[in-house]
C-alpha cells in the first residue's frame, strides 16, 4: 500500500497580544506514515490532538516514574499537559490522521481543569460529525496566521474548549442522573450500554460517566450490574425459577458470568444464597 504524507504546521507569534488569558502557539494536521513516532518530548504548554482516521498509541511518563499507555482511535482525542513526557506513535497498519492545537495563557490551566480530559485521564471522545470536529477542522484549515485570522482562530479555540468543558450546573446533574436511573430501571433486562444511556441523556459518554459517578459514587456499568444482581435476589427469594432462568430474565447473557458476579458481591453462590433467604418451598 502506498502512503502519502499530508502535513501542515502553523506557528503563531502574536495571539497573546489579543488575549493573554488564552494564547495560540501552534496548530496543524498530519496524515502519518505507518509507525511514525513523535517524542519523547516535553512541552511547557498544552496541546490537544483530535484523531480523525486511523489509530495510534500515546505513552505518558518515563521508565523512572512509570508510564501509562493509551490506544486512541477515530473520534477520540488526547491532551498533553505542560511538563509531561510523551511519545505518540501511529499504528503500523492503520496510521492515524490527526489535528492538533497548542496553547497557553493565564487562564489555560483553569479552563483545562473543567474539561473532560486532564493529566490523569488524557483521552476523550468526540463526534466525528459533531460541533467539536467542525471547529477544529475550520481552525486548522484556515489560512496562515494573520492579525485578522488570529482573532477568528482565538474564538474557535474558545469554542473548542467550551465543547470539552464539563458544565458544572448542579441543578442539571440530578435531572440527568434521575432520567438515567429511571431508564436503567425500565430496561435493565435488555442489552443496554453506557453509551446508549448517554445518548438518551443527550450528552457524550465520557461526560455522562463523570456526572453519573460524581452523583452516585458508582460507575454506570457497575450500577447496572448491581441492579440486576439485586433484582435476581428478589427472584431467588420468592420463586422457584432455576438460576439459569433468573440470570436470563435479569439481563445477564451468560449464567456462569452471573454466578461469578453474584459470588463476588454476596460472598456465596446464588444457590447457597437462596437456601438462606428463600420464601417458598422448593420442590
Amino acid at each position: 500500500m502506498k502512503y502519502e504524507v499530508d502535513v501542515w504546521h502553523i506557528f503563531y507569534q502574536a495571539t497573546a497580544e489579543l488575549d493573554d488569558n488564552l494564547a495560540i502557539l501552534e496548530s496543524g494536521y498530519k496524515k502519518c506514515l505507518p509507525s511514525h513516532s513523535y517524542g519523547p518530548a516535553v512541552r511547557d504548554y498544552y496541546v490537544l490532538h483530535f484523531v480523525s482516521a486511523g489509530k495510534g498509541v500515546l505513552v505518558k511518563g518515563t521508565r523512572k516514574i512509570g508510564t501509562h499507555r493509551y490506544t486512541v482511535k477515530p473520534g477520540q482525542g488526547f491532551l498533553i499537559c505542560p511538563n509531561e513526557t510523551t511519545v505518540y506513535t501511529a499504528d503500523a497498519e492503520e496510521p492515524w490522521h490527526y489535528y492538533w492545537v497548542g496553547f497557553t495563557g493565564t487562564k489555560a490551566a483553569e479552563l483545562i481543569k473543567n474539561c473532560r480530559a486532564d493529566g490523569d485521564n488524557p483521552v476523550f471522545d468526540f463526534e466525528l460529525d459533531g460541533a467539536l470536529h467542525e471547529y477544529i477542522h475550520k481552525f486548522v484549515l484556515a489560512p496562515a496566521a494573520s492579525p485578522a485570522v488570529n482573532h477568528i482562530k482565538l474564538g474557535w479555540l474558545y469554542l473548542i474548549l467550551s465543547e470539552l468543558i464539563i458544565k458544572k450546573a448542579p441543578q442539571k446533574i440530578p435531572n440527568i442522573v434521575k432520567y438515567a436511573t429511571e431508564y436503567i430501571e425500565k430496561n435493565y433486562t435488555a442489552d443496554i450500554s453506557v453509551r446508549q444511556i448517554a445518548e438518551r441523556c443527550f450528552i457524550d459518554r465520557s461526560h455522562f460517566f463523570r456526572v453519573f459517578k460524581a452523583a452516585l459514587g458508582v460507575a454506570p456499568h457497575e450500577y447496572i450490574i448491581d441492579l440486576r444482581l439485586n433484582k435476581s435476589c428478589d427472584y431467588l427469594r420468592s420463586s422457584n425459577y432455576s438460576v439459569t432462568y433468573i440470570s436470563q430474565i435479569t439481563g445477564f447473557s451468560d449464567s456462569s458470568q452471573y454466578c461469578k458476579m453474584f459470588k463476588k458481591k454476596f460472598g456465596e453462590s446464588p444457590a447457597a444464597w437462596r437456601k438462606k433467604h428463600t420464601r417458598v418451598n422448593m420442590q
